[in-house]
C-alpha cells in the first residue's frame, strides 16, 4: 500500500468504470439478444435484452459522471455529420432508385422501398424536433 492511495477512488476512476459497466451492459444485451434469437429463444432474447438494458439505465441515472460536456459535444458533431451524410444519400438514391424502376431498367427490392421511406420519415420528425426546438429558444 502506497501512502498516496485513498480508499476514495476519484471521480476520474468512477466514470472509467461506471463508462465501462454501462458499456458492458450495453453489448451483454446485444450480444444476449442476438445469442438466443438465433438460438430460436425469441421471448428469453427479449426479456434478457431488457434485463440489461434496465440496468445500464439504472447505471446512467445512477452515475452523474458517465457523460460531459466534451460527450456531448462529440456527440452534436458525430450526430451532424450522420444527417449530412445520409440525407445526402438519400437525396441521391431516392429519385435515382425511382427514375430506375420507370425506364425499366432495374426494379429495386420492397426492401429497398422501406428502408427509404424509413429514413425519409426520420429527417421529417428530425425536421419537426429541429422546428420545435428552433422556435423555444
Amino acid at each position: 500500500m502506497s501512502l498516496t492511495s485513498t480508499d476514495d477512488p476519484g471521480p476520474l476512476a468512477e466514470r472509467r468504470r461506471d463508462r465501462r459497466l454501462f458499456g458492458g451492459l450495453i453489448a451483454a444485451a446485444m450480444f444476449a439478444f442476438f445469442t438466443l434469437d438465433l438460438m430460436g429463444r425469441p421471448i428469453v432474447a427479449v426479456a434478457a435484452y431488457w434485463t440489461f438494458v434496465a440496468g445500464a439505465i439504472v447505471v446512467l441515472y445512477r452515475s452523474d459522471v458517465i457523460m460531459d460536456e466534451r460527450d456531448a459535444a462529440l456527440e452534436r458533431i458525430t450526430s451532424h455529420r450522420t444527417i449530412q451524410v445520409i440525407g445526402g444519400g438519400l437525396l441521391v438514391l431516392a429519385p435515382g432508385i425511382d427514375a430506375l424502376a420507370e425506364a425499366n431498367v432495374y426494379d429495386v427490392p420492397p426492401l429497398v422501398d422501406g428502408v427509404l421511406f424509413g429514413w425519409g420519415a426520420v429527417f421529417v420528425v428530425w425536421g419537426l424536433a429541429y422546428g420545435v426546438t428552433r422556435l423555444r429558444r
